[in-house]
């Protein structure tokens, strides 16, 4: 007989085949759960990887493209006076990557097209050069109707306001504490100007109310958000455009030399500086003009034009500095050992000096009467005033010659202004800016024609008289410049962009002003 402890060892060694497969699939589902998990776990390993490298190639991408901006800063400060910057630069990064760099005046228009280049300060109308004393008020006023959105209400409180007149700006609604004989206000930035009565945000910023000079979605959409604009896909500026509180020309030569000063006050400092390098005719010339003041053949008589009043004021300020001259008195108080009066050059007694160079053009085709050896001689200009002579010599004399020790501000730029920024030349008719406008060189346009004035008349625009007139407010140069530098990787839209000023006026450049805007897409 067999026991039941026997028969419960049979059963348990005779197991049916079902329960043994069931273990079997039991833990062929527990591997597949497993493996399962690990595999989840190694995507999201792996996701988790690949989002830390897009992140972090991103990063060293958006590194890469500010650092490429900063690049066309640097260029912009080193270069900007020397007209390379009418292209993109391009190099291969350490990556592979192909990287662009460049320097744009502004991005306004709905394509995205860039004009290369910056931005010469000296193309706008400098609004603390501008005369406002009660003398030139009026010639200052009609300079300033020339601009578009400027009205005569704007224009008499604009003008109060430089001259710090009570009344003129919004915080004086009345006159309690003003003071009458306050100095001229000097304008630190263009948004000070909203301390003017009658200007507003859209007069003086236009559509580009955050001050980007770039033509955002929202600039270009109506009125569908904030500013309101002409949906016409250009970037209007508003008095932005053609106004500046920067501007200004280097005393230095290309070279980094001091040029040599026609208006210093040592006119034997003057005579010597002069001869070294342009000879003793020249010398006598231009120390004499400084001590009895020169004639000119083409000059524009006294009842030609609607300014007869102002020359007569410059004929009675210029005979009161000769008579002072002569007898003894200078108007800066300088003695006559600084001034070098009393010493003799070539024949020539030196006097204290009683008239002043008013541009470069003075020194072309003039005469005048001086004392040598004691003998009433007449000296004529080495440089006859003749269009060919004048596009022939301006330039090395610009290059060499300055009016003052200091950088010379405020002068426009006939290369690059605005037409209505020609109109604000006084002297400068309606129908002569717009010749001019339309005669400026294209961009990238480096003839040698345009490096001086003198093209005014070799082109026929302004009659020699007329040119004389009006050199004193003209140039061709300009040493203070403002853009956007761009930095980007080839084939990929987003653009690292700084918005800049940049002074050049000196050896060392100056960063005037520096914004990091936001990542611009350009594609």
């Amino acid at each position: 007989m067999i026991s039941s402890s026997a028969r419960y060892s049979e059963w348990q060694h005779r197991s049916p085949p079902c329960m043994a497969r069931d273990r079997r699939g039991f833990v062929l589902i527990l591997v597949l759960v497993v493996i399962m998990m690990l595999s989840f776990a190694a995507y999201s390993f792996s996701h988790r990887m690949l989002t830390e490298y897009t992140a972090g190639k991103f990063s060293i991408q958006q590194v890469q493209r500010r650092l490429l901006a900063e690049s066309a800063l640097e260029l912009a400060t080193v270069r900007a006076h020397r007209d390379q910057l009418q292209r993109p630069a391009r190099l291969t990064l350490s990556d592979g990557l192909h990287g662009q760099f460049e320097v744009v005046p502004g991005i306004n228009n709905r394509t995205g097209t860039m004009t290369h280049g910056v931005i010469n300060e000296s193309s706008r109308l400098n609004l603390n050069t501008l005369n406002v004393d009660s003398a030139h008020r009026e010639e200052t006023r009609t300079r300033l109707l020339q601009l578009p959105g400027m009205t005569p209400t704007l224009a008499d409180s604009l003008l109060g306001w430089l001259a710090n007149s009570p009344g003129s700006d919004l915080s004086s609604d009345n006159f309690l504490g003003a003071k009458e004989d306050a100095p001229r206000r000097i304008v630190e930035q263009l948004s000070d100007l909203l301390e003017v009565r009658g200007m507003t945000r859209e007069l003086l910023w236009g559509e580009d109310q955050n001050q980007n000079t770039i033509l955002d979605a929202e600039e270009d959409d109506g009125a569908a958000r904030w500013p309101t604009d002409n949906r016409d896909g250009q970037l209007e500026l508003g008095l932005s455009q053609y106004l500046t509180v920067h501007s200004a020309e280097s005393p230095l030569d290309s070279l980094g030399r001091p040029r040599i000063v026609l208006n210093q006050t040592n006119i034997a400092s003057l005579f010597d500086d002069v001869q070294q390098e342009f000879g003793t005719n020249a010398a006598l010339f231009i120390v004499a003009c400084r001590m009895n003041g020169a004639t000119y053949s083409d000059a524009i008589r006294p009842d030609e034009g609607d300014n007869l009043e102002k020359r007569k004021l410059e004929r009675f300020e210029t005979a009161r500095q000769r008579m002072r001259a002569q007898l003894g008195f200078a108007d800066d108080g300088s003695s006559a050992e600084a001034t070098g009066a009393g010493q003799v050059r070539a024949g020539m007694t030196l006097t204290q000096p009683a008239v002043t160079f008013r541009s470069l053009v003075d020194l072309f085709g003039g005469h005048v009467r001086i004392l040598i050896n004691g003998r009433d001689t007449v000296i004529n200009s080495p440089w006859p005033a003749d269009p060919a002579t004048l596009a022939r010599e301006l330039p090395r004399l610009q290059e060499r010659f300055t009016l003052e020790d200091k950088p010379a501000m405020g002068r426009i730029n006939i290369n690059e202004a605005d037409e209505a920024v020609l109109r604000a030349i006084p002297g400068v008719s309606e129908s002569q800016a717009r010749s001019i406008f339309h005669k400026q060189p294209k961009a990238g346009d480096l003839r040698p024609e345009y490096r001086s004035i003198a093209w005014l008349l070799t082109q026929g625009l302004l009659t020699p008289g007329e040119f004389r007139e009006i050199a004193p407010w003209i140039t061709t140069g300009g040493d203070v410049f403002s853009g956007l530098a761009i930095g980007r990787l080839a084939g990929q839209g987003p653009a690292s962009v700084i918005q800049f000023r940049v002074d050049c006026t000196s050896a060392t450049p100056a960063l005037l002003f520096r914004r990091e805007l936001s990542v611009l897409d350009l594609e």
